[in-house]
């Protein structure tokens, strides 16, 4: 008979032969994982071209400043809303043949930005489908917009509001700091970090989140300057003598070409399509009042300062119109104080409103841009 194998040296055999498999097990697995991800490689060099950079147009920090990356030649400049307060593209196929420079709708002056970036391309009409699931009810404006990968020679690859049409590597998503209604709270930031957090597992995407507290300052920081800016001037128009008609103002502000409001409250005064300042007849409105029994005494004449751009020089034009109104009628101006508004009190609003545009300037929130429109709103 054979001697018997002592027990001990069956034992060390056998977790010998259960280290190689483990081994030839990791081994195999890593070859695989390899050759997945050097065909990945493959579909998306011969897709998107070999020279395709996952960060080629994120060259600037989105949190400090414009990056100008993010105004890039475009496709069209498709506009539209999901849910209301989401800004979106509105799925529409672009028109090459009136292709435009793409101007982006989100300015990191005033909105906070979450970075998205994708392993592989996200169809848009997935990413709006995420994003339909969020609220549509903030008060501060969320927006999204994509990096359109060119996928020939005609068309180029740009930053863009979402189309469900068109494939993405990168997404940025903000949500404004602050507007007319003060600064964003902490339960609605941390609300919007979490839904980011949400659209990035979806997708199995790298996220860059900005600290929540730096966020929180710099709200802080742009309501107190928006509460700098935010200045309105009026005066008003008062008749010396007698009390005018409804139709004599009408016809006097027209003439001189400013516009009755669609709700009838007010009239508008335009140049080259921008809405400078406004006139009101208070406590009247010339669509659903009864015009015939009402007497006028008094016109307001207002200015939204940093709403309209100083190249328009809207007080100087305001002032204009209603001196001559004051001359054709028989009335005189007033300030806010009902006190006759002279030379040296025009020339001190003048002075003073110099500052304010500077600062704006200094904040890169241009009197008139759109960035101003939706913080002064």
């Amino acid at each position: 008979m054979p001697e018997s194998i002592p027990p001990f040296l069956v034992q060390f055999d056998l977790q010998i032969a259960l280290l190689l498999i483990g081994a030839v097990l990791i081994l195999a697995l890593m070859l695989y994982n390899l050759s997945k991800s050097k065909k990945q490689k493959k579909q998306t060099t011969e897709l998107y071209g070999a020279d395709h950079s996952l960060n080629k147009s994120t060259g600037g920090d989105p949190f400090l400043g414009q990056d100008a990356s993010r105004i890039e030649p475009g496709l069209k400049d498709g506009q539209g809303q999901l849910a209301d307060d989401l800004v979106t593209s509105n799925g529409q196929t672009p028109d090459l043949a009136t292709e435009k420079k793409y101007i982006s709708k989100i300015d990191p002056a005033i909105d906070c930005i979450v970075m998205f970036r994708f392993t592989m391309p996200v169809r848009g009409e997935d990413v709006l489908m995420q994003l339909q699931k969020w609220p549509s009810n903030e008060p501060f404006r969320i927006a999204v917009e994509g990096y359109s990968e060119a996928v020939n020679d005609e068309a180029k690859s740009t930053w863009e509001t979402l189309d469900k049409d068109h494939a993405y590597r990168e997404l940025q998503v903000s949500i404004q700091l602050a507007n007319r209604r003060g600064p964003i709270q902490a339960d609605t930031l941390t609300e919007f970090f979490g839904l980011g957090q949400q659209l990035a597992q979806v997708f199995d995407a790298e996220i860059e989140v900005p600290p929540l507290q730096d966020v929180l300052e710099l709200a802080q920081d742009l309501d107190q300057f928006a509460v700098q800016c935010d200045i309105q001037l009026g005066f008003s128009l008062m008749a010396n003598m007698n009390s005018w008609g409804t139709k004599e103002i009408e016809a006097a502000l027209i003439k001189e070409g400013l516009k009755l409001s669609r709700e009838g409250s007010h009239f508008n005064f335009y140049a080259d399509e921008t809405l400078l300042f406004k006139a009101q007849v208070p406590s009247l409105n010339y669509l659903r009042d009864d015009l015939q029994k009402a007497r006028i005494k008094q016109v307001l004449f207002t200015l939204d300062v940093p709403l309209v751009n100083e190249s328009f020089q809207p007080f100087l034009k305001m002032l204009e119109i209603a001196q001559t109104l004051a001359q054709e009628m028989d009335g005189r101006l007033l300030d806010d104080n009902g006190q006759s508004l002279e030379p040296s009190a025009i020339e001190s609003i003048l002075t003073h409103l110099k500052p304010i545009y500077e600062l704006m300037h200094s904040r890169q929130i241009l009197p008139g841009s759109p960035t101003a429109s939706r913080l002064f709103n």
